[in-house]
């Protein structure tokens, strides 16, 4: 199961790719920002190509909502409008916020409500 992070902490992306590999899944992160989308565990900048790769690629991707250009919503949307068929994917929204209006945005998505008690962070 090849498993993406997506979220704006580099820290947090960090933490939960050691977790995930050290339970044995082949996961990447990246982490939007600014100046472009950094490939955490490569320490490098990617084109949109590498990440629509990376996003294609990947079983589940874990999704962060509050993010600095786009937020999670309209970055599945982006990703869906550049071909991305998420039919066969399992997305988790992940917040460290519970708003009401999180639930409109990622409905047709599962959900759980927090990514740190799934992962035994």
């Amino acid at each position: 199961m090849k498993i993406l992070v997506v979220d704006d902490s580099s820290q947090y992306v960090e933490s939960v790719i050691r977790k995930l590999e050290k339970a044995g899944f082949n996961a990447n992160g990246i982490v939007p920002s600014a100046y472009g989308i950094e490939m955490i565990n490569k320490d490098e900048l990617l084109t949109e190509e590498d990440v629509l790769a990376l996003v294609r690629d990947a079983d589940v991707i874990f999704l962060d909502h509050k993010m600095p250009k786009m937020n999670g919503g309209e970055l599945l949307t982006y990703w869906e409008k550049k071909g991305v068929d998420f039919a066969n994917k399992r997305v988790v929204g992940i917040s460290s916020s519970n708003q009401p209006y999180l639930k409109e945005q990622f409905k047709n998505f599962d959900e759980v409500d927090c990514v740190k008690q799934l992962l035994g962070i």
